[in-house]
């Protein structure tokens, strides 16, 4: 204790003796990452004696307590800030839809196909507005609210395909160690955002190292029951990255998942790396904590919910794609977008019928009789109805319907996905939509399907 909190201390006990209860609190910093905190009381007891009261004094270590409401506090304000990214992706992913998706119509022109120049204009403004999808993505992460393609995975020899890359993110000039343990370590989630996660912490890892460093990358199956994380007792499949670098204080570890804070340089960072891992691991069902140290390092840990691995066919039953769907019911607020998706099913030789709210969209269904609902999640009615709300009205009317969603953003992606329904993640492309509607016609790469 320094002569400080030494001083408050004794004041402390001095004004007690005269009759004056009172408390302090004291903070005592075990290393740069690390300190507790402990609350001094002092109560008087009477006593005959002017000026010689006894006391009791109690000390109190609140330290779990303070960390329990300070991981709160962190929580929700992550929250706020993904609530806040994701209003704002919601509306500039409407608007990117509309211009990539008539961009690419003009691309298919006669005129622009058969002018180099005006095919060159048309190339860079699509180049362009794939350059804003990844923004708004990157905001969607944040959100918790970016669609996910859950698959079984098994995390042991994923990480070993990957290892390579891990290998040439870090360089010649630093060590990778892969260290995986035994057990089941199958997991139900989207190997793409478990992939880019891996790959922003060793990214991270190697930065915060000078050469001749270490990043060990570890996996192992763990039964988690532990009051301080905020997870359900259960068997977890843990990944962690660790690295040998410069480590973080207390307080830029406290920020570490808040969007666009970076201790990097500009044009270094962007600040979004660690905040997408967080949403991830939450959106997954887990959690991300950091363990950190000054000139020590850092571990970062990946808890995932385990599950025992089930034939891709039992995984595949709640998949709504279709062999081939004829008619079919497009509804957006958005009408531009409505009638750009519209325009792309016709071109299969779909019937379609486009609606712009959730009562006109109840009328035509009853006289159209779709075999496919195609509607946003975010419908801007008045009275509440979205588009699962719609989805569950149609299906009442249409037992048989397939219901497909499309969202720039939702914070119900956990009741979509509850639903089992699939998920078209805005703005999304012609061969997409067409890879989800019409498989059997469209034959193509995971990477030419993006926004699915």
């Amino acid at each position: 204790m320094d002569k400080p909190d030494a001083k408050r201390v004794l004041d402390l006990l001095a004004d007690a003796r005269l009759g004056n209860a009172g408390w302090i609190e004291h903070v005592d910093s075990i290393s740069d990452s690390s300190l507790s905190i402990h609350v001094v009381s002092a109560s008087p007891v009477e006593s005959v004696r002017v000026g010689a009261a006894k006391l009791v004094v109690q000390v109190e270590d609140v330290t779990e307590q303070r960390a329990r409401a300070l991981r709160t506090a962190q929580s929700e304000r992550l929250r706020s800030l993904g609530t806040m990214a994701g209003g704002l992706a919601h509306d500039f992913n409407n608007l990117l839809f509309i211009i990539t998706g008539y961009l690419q119509l003009l691309q298919e022109h006669d005129k622009v196909a058969g002018d180099d120049q005006l095919s060159r204009y048309a190339d860079r403004a699509v180049d362009a507005a794939e350059r804003g999808a990844e923004i708004a993505a990157s905001l969607l992460a944040v959100a918790r609210s970016q669609p996910l393609e859950a698959t079984a995975i098994e995390v042991g020899s994923f990480l070993k395909l990957m290892f390579p890359l891990v290998r040439q993110a870090i360089g010649a000039e630093r060590l990778a160690i892969l260290e995986i343990g035994t057990g089941q370590l199958d997991v139900l989630i989207d190997s793409g955002q478990l992939s880019s996660s891996v790959l922003n912490l060793v990214i991270n890892a190697r930065d915060a190292m000078e050469p001749g460093g270490t990043v060990r990358i570890g996996v192992e199956r763990r039964f988690v029951d532990d009051p301080n994380l905020e997870l359900s007792a259960q068997e977890y499949v843990v990944i962690t990255v660790g690295d040998d670098g410069a480590g973080m204080t207390a307080a830029v570890a406290e920020r570490a998942f808040e969007p666009y804070f970076s201790t990097k340089g500009v044009g270094h960072g962007t600040g979004i790396g660690l905040a997408a891992v967080h949403s991830f691991a939450r959106q997954s069902g887990g959690l991300v904590t950091i363990d950190t140290e000054l000139e020590v390092g850092t571990t970062v840990t990946i808890y995932l919910p385990a599950v025992f691995a089930q034939p891709d066919g039992d995984l595949a039953a709640g998949d709504n794609r279709q062999t081939l769907n004829t008619r079919i019911l497009v509804v957006d607020d958005e009408s531009a977008l409505a009638f750009l998706v519209a325009g792309w099913l016709t071109e299969h030789g779909a019937e379609v019928r486009v609606a712009e709210n959730s009562a006109q969209a109840l009328r035509v269904a009853e006289e159209f009789r779709p075999d496919v609902l195609l509607t946003d999640v975010r419908l801007g009615d008045p009275n509440g109805v979205d588009g699962p709300e719609l989805a569950d009205a149609v299906t009442r009317l249409l037992p048989d319907i397939s219901v497909i969603f499309m969202t720039g953003y939702s914070a119900r992606m956990h009741d979509l996905k509850a639903r089992g329904m699939h998920t078209l993640a805005k703005p999304f492309t012609k061969v997409a939509l067409a890879r989800v509607l019409f498989p059997s016609e469209v034959v193509i790469s995971r990477d030419d399907a993006r926004g699915v």
